[in-house]
């Protein structure tokens, strides 16, 4: 089989997810048309063959208006040449971030991939847009369909975890990764889901562990590294306790509420669209106009005109949520939130991240927390030279 020039974004991933932005999320092995060909229409067929083997170079190139104008150029063709020429098209969409119609050329060809699931086309734009239209039904069908005759494959058991957690279901999206981990042991992106599974599914000591592993991974980013330590303060060190007056004519703190899988400030067009698509109800968070910067600001129409909070007592998660840190309290003197340490912290086992979780805590002059922490794990302490 022809070996695909989409093979080089395998490993591209979409956090999230965290999704990195939109998320954490990475997909892998499309599919790739076998051309069966009859003899009396060779003439025709290699002529449509040499247009499509174009259209792939323009894309390759990033010509993509002038690879568009090929391919509905030959939309009268039908068989399996139809298919790529439909393909081929939802992935020009896609790379030009329109992935509205990219999901729509992708559903026109879905069950004719199932249908003709002979070889595959190394990449992620079918799974991404069809998940970017909450397409979930349609992700599920492609990604079992793929299992079944791939069982091995690390990387669609990751893809499958995650849109198991995006339904909401942790224990599905925990066994899920956990199969994936067994086939990509340095994975340090599903370790971190792993951990995040068990946070969420209150397994303390088992998140712990996990975040300890993809701290150990060499080849994560210090960005990476500094979430693992929130992670980790957030539900496993320090436990929030108090309630919110800050709407009582103390304090303001809804400005500075962000959404969970994005920074406030949002500088791209296509970043904006992707947050809508992936939640609609966004809309009612982000400004549609631009500052001087040209951003997207975060904004709630819940906010008085003294920047009180009108629905306080039934406010969203997302602002009960707030802060999440125990430095953020540092910007609202009147913050009434309290962070203390939870009585039955896991031991660390990695030098490292302990280093790095007191290194946090020094800089927030947390000195009887720091003197605590040491006191649990004197072996490791000893270690870092502490």
């Amino acid at each position: 089989m022809e070996r695909s020039y989409f093979r080089k974004a395998q490993g591209d991933s979409f956090t999230g997810m965290a999704i990195k932005s939109p998320v954490i999320l990475e997909f892998s092995h499309l599919f790739v048309y076998n051309n069966t060909i009859k003899r009396k229409e060779r003439p025709r067929i290699m002529e449509i063959s040499d247009i499509i083997n174009q259209t792939k170079k323009m894309i390759e190139n990033k010509e993509y208006n002038k690879a568009l104008k090929f391919t509905q150029s030959i939309e009268d063709i039908a068989g399996d040449q139809k298919a790529q020429i439909l393909f081929l098209t939802a992935i020009i969409y896609f790379k030009k971030e329109n992935y509205s119609k990219s999901a729509h050329y992708f559903e026109q060809i879905f069950d004719y991939v199932l249908e003709n699931f002979s070889s595959h086309w190394d990449g992620h734009e079918l799974m991404y847009s069809l998940f970017l239209k909450r397409k979930y039904d349609l992700c599920y069908k492609y990604i079992d369909k793929y299992l079944s005759a791939n069982q091995h494959d690390g990387g669609a058991y990751k893809a499958k975890g995650i849109m198991h957690y995006k339904m909401g279901n942790c224990e599905k999206a925990l066994e899920t990764f956990l199969l994936a981990v067994s086939l990509l042991p340095n994975d340090s992106q599903l370790m971190l889901n792993i951990a995040q599974m068990h946070k969420e599914l209150e397994n303390r000591k088992e998140a712990m562990s996990f975040y300890e592993k993809a701290y150990e991974c060499s080849n994560l980013t210090p960005d990476s590294k500094a979430k693992i330590i929130n992670s980790i303060f957030d539900a496993i060190i320090f436990e929030r306790q108090g309630d919110c007056n800050s709407c009582n004519g103390q304090d303001t703190c809804c400005q500075n509420v962000t959404l969970s899988y994005f920074s406030k400030q949002i500088n791209s067009q296509s970043l904006l669209n992707q947050l809508l698509i992936i939640d609609p109800r966004c809309k009612n968070w982000v400004h549609t106009a631009t500052n001087e910067f040209g951003n997207w600001l975060f904004n709630c129409k819940h906010l008085t005109t003294d920047r009180k909070c009108a629905i306080h007592k039934k406010r969203p998660q997302l602002c009960r949520d707030f802060p999440n840190h125990f430095w953020d309290t540092k910007s609202y003197v009147n913050c009434s939130y309290q962070f203390v340490l939870q009585n039955d912290i896991p031991a660390f086992t990695s030098a490292a991240l302990l280093k790095g979780i007191l290194r946090v805590l020094e800089e927030e002059n947390k000195h009887a927390e720091i003197k605590i922490l040491k006191e649990q794990n004197q072996g490791l302490s000893g270690i870092i030279g502490i």
